[in-house]
């Protein structure tokens, strides 16, 4: 009898998984997650336990958490461009005035960083990427929660900032998880051969956490999201939130589940006024979503 395994592939790399599962189909029996996955925090453990499955293998991420009880394999996914003079020929008229350029990229690109450098430098330009938190395996990388590697760079008195890569999951998360970007920030999109200055939109982003951290202030019934995703799950720091919040004379009650559906949250509204969230802090891009403001908790610990 042949031992098990679970695959489990991002939205965009899911038309791999019939190609990817017949790698391994002679040796093993081979099962596909159909969960969307929000990256290396989110490993189907309990799926892979279900299905009797002695490993998972998720594509397209690098290790984050370590797992304990099954072996998990990360492979990531690589994406090369030939055509990088003409991907980056916008963005040096734009920044043809600046001299130091911070550059971050995400893990599917990360390959190319060195050719990058190399291209600007060939332009004239002092060129920093710096290592972020242990989260990111590469300098210049940079995670949807975590944009380490980009401040470091700040700090090194850069010009502006080019971020190299498809999607506003990554491009934006400066907004998502900082105070204030207070360089020009370049978004170069090599799938559309794109480049755009995104400060105002990350502005806003910002402006709108200012405005649902004043909202929850001032609201006096909580409730406060828990993930059971293995890189995700934050049980103890939703319970110190509880307690600051009743010793302050409020009430709250924490809400657990894996992938959170809007409406069905919607439907503790009211009386709850505010959501408190321990999971992805990326979570807070939907705040349209919501019926009434949600704040990460660690910004929520620090009103």
């Amino acid at each position: 009898m042949k031992r098990r395994i679970l695959l489990q592939f991002p939205e965009g790399l899911k038309n791999e998984a019939l190609k990817e599962s017949e790698k391994y189909s002679d040796k093993y029996d081979v099962i596909i997650s159909s969960e969307p996955t929000y990256g290396a925090c989110d490993i189907p453990v309990r799926e892979a336990k279900e299905l009797d499955c002695f490993k998972i293998i998720h594509y397209g991420h690098s290790e984050f958490v370590k797992v304990e009880g099954i072996e998990v394999k990360y492979v990531p996914h690589e994406i090369n461009f030939s055509n990088l003079n003409s991907i980056f020929k916008d963005v040096l008229i734009e920044i043809k005035n600046y001299k130091k350029i911070g550059v971050i990229t995400n893990l599917t690109h990360i390959n190319q960083i060195e050719e990058i450098k190399s291209l600007l430098e060939n332009n004239g330009k002092e060129v920093i990427i710096s290592r972020g938190s242990a989260r990111c395996n590469n300098p210049g990388q940079i995670l949807g929660c975590d944009v380490t590697s980009l401040n470091k760079t700040i700090e090194k008195g850069i010009d502006c900032v080019i971020y190299f890569g498809a999607g506003k999951f990554h491009a934006f998360a400066p907004g998502a998880m900082e105070n204030k970007l207070n360089v020009p920030f370049y978004w170069v999109n090599p799938f559309s051969n794109e480049t755009k200055k995104v400060n105002d939109e990350i502005d806003r982003i910002q402006k709108q956490r200012k405005i649902s951290l004043m909202k929850a202030s001032e609201a006096k019934v909580y409730g406060i999201l828990v993930s059971s995703k293995i890189g995700q799950h934050n049980l103890k720091k939703a319970l110190e939130i509880k307690e600051k919040i009743e010793k302050n004379g409020k009430k709250a009650i924490i809400i657990y589940g894996n992938t959170f559906d809007f409406v069905s949250l919607n439907n503790f509204v009211p009386p709850l006024e505010c959501f408190i969230n321990t999971a992805c802090p990326r979570i807070i891009d939907d705040q349209n979503k919501f019926s009434v403001p949600i704040v990460n908790a660690n910004e929520f610990l620090e009103i």
